[in-house]
C-alpha cells in the first residue's frame, strides 16, 4: 500500500469487528481508497501511518465509516437521487365531494382510496364510478358522492 505522506490530511475510519470490537484509525485519501479495493476484493489491508503499521482483515471487519470524506465509491449518483426524488413527487389525486349535507368541493389526496368523508358533516362519502373522470390541468378528477345508494352501503334487509 502506498506510504501516507505528511502534507495529506488525515481523515478517522472508525470499524467494528465481528466480534464486537470497535477502533478508529486515521488514514490519508489514498489509504481510503487502498482500504476500500482491499475490502471490495477481501485483501488485508495493511499500511503505514507515521512509523507505525496497521492491518486490517475485511473479513474480520462487521462495518466501518469514514468521517469527513466523500469517496469515489460513495458519490451521488445523480440519476439514482433523480428518481428517487420523482418518487417522492408522486402527482396528487384530485377528488370532488358532493355530500348530502349540499357540500361541493375539490381536495387533493395523497393516495387513491374508494371511501372519504365530507369535511363539513363528516359523512361517508365514496368514489361514485359511473361518473366518467374529468380532467383539470392535466390531473384527473374523481368524483366522490353519499347522494344515491351506493354498493358500499348495505341496507337493514341485507344483514
Amino acid at each position: 500500500m502506498e506510504k501516507d505522506s505528511k502534507n495529506d490530511k488525515l481523515y478517522i475510519m472508525k470499524y467494528t469487528l465481528s466480534s464486537g470490537i470497535r477502533g478508529t484509525v486515521p488514514l490519508s485519501t489514498n489509504s481510503i481508497n487502498d482500504w476500500l479495493e482491499c475490502y471490495n476484493l477481501n485483501k488485508v489491508f495493511i499500511t503505514k501511518i507515521g512509523t507505525e503499521y496497521f492491518g486490517l482483515d475485511p473479513k474480520y471487519v462487521a462495518d466501518f465509516k469514514v468521517h469527513n470524506e466523500q469517496h469515489d465509491s460513495f458519490k451521488n449518483d445523480s440519476k439514482h437521487f433523480d428518481s428517487l426524488s420523482e418518487a417522492y413527487n408522486i402527482e396528487k389525486i384530485i377528488i370532488k365531494v358532493d355530500c348530502k349535507c349540499n357540500t361541493i368541493y375539490n381536495t387533493e389526496l395523497s393516495y387513491y382510496t374508494s371511501k372519504w368523508y365530507c369535511s363539513k358533516c363528516k359523512e361517508s362519502v365514496y368514489h361514485d364510478k359511473n361518473y366518467s373522470e374529468t380532467k383539470s390541468d392535466k390531473r384527473t378528477i374523481l368524483y366522490f358522492t353519499n347522494k344515491h345508494q351506493s354498493e358500499h352501503v348495505c341496507s337493514l334487509n341485507e344483514l
